[in-house]
């Protein structure tokens, strides 16, 4: 059975994967656009083996500076 690592959180089969899960249950009408889409990625059974730790996400905006005599 593939495995599949999530890159962006999906909904399926009553389920949920959060982003850097590896799943191998998605249903297989929804494999070829998930892939297509870039919202999964087909991974090796020795990499579906290793523990993922999810993606931290950084500051999207930097800090506005402080106001005052900080």
């Amino acid at each position: 059975m593939a495995s599949y690592r999530v890159l962006v959180g999906i909904d399926y089969a009553g389920k949920r994967a959060e982003e850097g899960a590896i799943v191998s249950d998605l249903p297989a009408k929804s494999v070829t656009w998930l892939l297509a889409q870039n919202l999964i990625e087909t991974v090796d059974n020795a990499t579906a083996d290793k523990p993922v730790t999810p993606k931290t996400t950084a500051a999207r905006e930097p800090k506005s500076p402080s106001k005052g005599g900080e």
